[in-house]
């Protein structure tokens, strides 16, 4: 009888460990708090480690297939002094760049839409004997032989668990978006550009550039409705030509904007685990929960 594994969240993570756990055997159900997998988010950029990761778990292929390879990689500041490069010749693989929504699809599609559940989410979990229930919002009740808390930087399952609070803001927000102007950077190098208290970066991701913007704020800043590509063009006049033409080539319904969190690093105490073929799972401070 294989082992039953819920997993808590369907994004990337999620993803990951559904397609590394049904690799190793198990029967694994995913979670997910939305009511349908949708196209969400804009680029990311995936590094050696993560290719390696995905190696292992049978999916890199396909997903190294979808994605811009990128061969240099250059750190500027806004007037054009070039602080650092890097190409294929310093490091052999500099990572690959896709948007998030190609890269959630093809996870879905080898964890098996099956695996998924949508409009499920987990307010809470408790542990029965040597199982462990998952409690979603309607109160409904689901068991399995292990937990993965894999709902994000807000998760539930880990306030559960670690009880350690909100995330810490950065002190900085990020607008992020996604142009099919993609003919002002270079197409296969990583760039970010570094000002006073902000920055500009991007990658390709296949025909279409993917650009960030950092800038140093207070949290919790909101921009007026159909004001944020406005907004950019303000916050960086006087920056090189080509950032305030992705800017202003980029739909305002493609403009997204998250304030920056993160959270401090929690050691894990390896009282109980189990090992399901090449996959190591860790039970996290003697309860059945672990994080993805």
């Amino acid at each position: 009888m294989s082992t039953e594994v819920l997993i808590v969240g369907g994004g990337i993570g999620g993803l990951a460990a559904a397609v590394a756990l049904r690799r190793a055997g198990c029967h694994v159900q995913v979670l997910e708090r939305a009511e349908e997998i949708s196209a969400v988010g804009a680029g990311i950029l995936l590094q050696a480690n993560a290719i390696t990761a995905l190696q292992r778990i049978g999916v890199a292929e396909d997903i190294v297939a979808a994605a811009v390879p990128m061969s240099s990689a250059r750190v500027s500041s806004w007037s054009g002094r070039v602080f650092s490069e890097l190409d294929s010749s310093d490091l052999p693989v500099l990572g690959v760049g896709l948007h998030r929504a190609d890269l959630h699809r093809l996870l879905s599609e080898h964890a098996g839409l099956e695996s998924v559940r949508t409009g499920a989410p987990v307010a809470s979990y408790r542990l029965v004997g040597d199982r462990v229930v998952a409690v979603l919002e309607s109160g409904e009740e689901i068991t399995g032989d292990l937990l993965v808390g894999a709902d994000g930087i807000h998760s539930k399952v880990r306030a559960q668990h670690l009880g350690d609070g909100p995330p810490r803001y950065a002190g900085y927000t990020c607008w992020r978006g996604v142009t099919l102007h993609a003919d002002q950077f270079e197409r296969g190098r990583l760039f970010e550009i570094w000002g006073v208290g902000k920055r500009f970066g991007g990658l390709h991701v296949d025909e279409r550039l993917y650009w960030f913007a950092p800038v140093n704020a207070t949290a919790g800043g909101r921009d007026e409705p159909g004001q944020t590509r406005t907004r950019l063009l303000d916050l960086y006049e006087g920056w090189p030509e080509r950032v305030l033409t992705t800017i202003a080539s980029t739909p305002e319904s493609a403009i997204i904007r998250n304030d920056i969190v993160d959270r401090p690093f929690r050691q894990a105490f390896r009282t109980r685990s189990r090992s399901f073929g090449g996959l190591y799972c860790v039970t996290l401070a003697g309860t059945r929960s672990i994080f993805a």
